[in-house]
């Protein structure tokens, strides 16, 4: 398709004449507020927000946008991406937990059933007492259980926050990139003349 590039000048890879370029950068620095983009204090308290801030900063600043006006936006990016991994961390966790469960439950399960035929070969006091230690044993495989259950939801939570913090960060990486280009699509594709500011001037008398 055609139309006008929406890249920055320094990303560019279009043939363009040293006019053109220049009057494209000249249009970029008009569209920037020429403040350097702002860490906040809280990203900077948090060691995982603060070098994921360090390295969209350095891309940004690669395309000269290392402008203020991204700050908001970058620090919110950051925080987002401190939260995911906190929560990617956490259904690791989650998970070794639920592994561990598994594997009890199993061995529990296997010692009741060793318990049940035993209690078949007894009788009288002998059968009773051991029913009540299946009683018992099976009391906690109960609990157990309910842990199980428990942990399956902290991790169907913890799958569902990662979810939204990773939509909320392709959210600001497309609004990002479409302000810019919608910005960078306002910018001439021809250079400018000075002979066609004479023209408009003598058409408008």
């Amino acid at each position: 398709m055609g139309g006008r590039p929406s890249k920055p000048v320094a990303v560019n890879r279009k043939h363009l004449t040293n006019a053109e370029k220049e009057q494209r950068e000249h249009y970029e620095q008009s569209l920037l507020s020429g403040k350097k983009i702002t860490e906040r204090r809280r990203v900077k308290s948090d060691t995982t927000a603060h070098a994921e801030f360090r390295r969209v900063v350095a891309l940004m600043r690669a395309i000269g946008k290392d402008d203020a006006l991204y700050s908001e936006q970058i620090n919110r990016y950051a925080e987002l991406h401190s939260e995911e991994e906190f929560y990617k961390e956490l259904t690791v966790e989650l998970r070794g937990e639920l592994s561990a469960l598994n594997i009890l439950s199993k061995e529990i399960i296997a010692v009741i059933g060793q318990l049940s035929d035993i209690r078949e070969r007894l009788d009288g006091a002998g059968a009773a007492a051991l029913a009540e230690s299946i009683a018992a044993v099976t009391a906690a495989l109960d609990e157990l259980m309910k842990q199980r259950g428990a942990l399956f939801k902290q991790l169907s939570d913890a799958d569902l926050k990662i979810k939204q913090k990773r939509e909320a960060k392709l959210a600001i990486e497309r609004e990002n990139c479409m302000s810019v280009s919608a910005a960078l699509r306002t910018i001439p594709k021809d250079v400018h003349k000075d002979e066609d500011d004479e023209l408009l001037k003598v058409l408008r008398e």
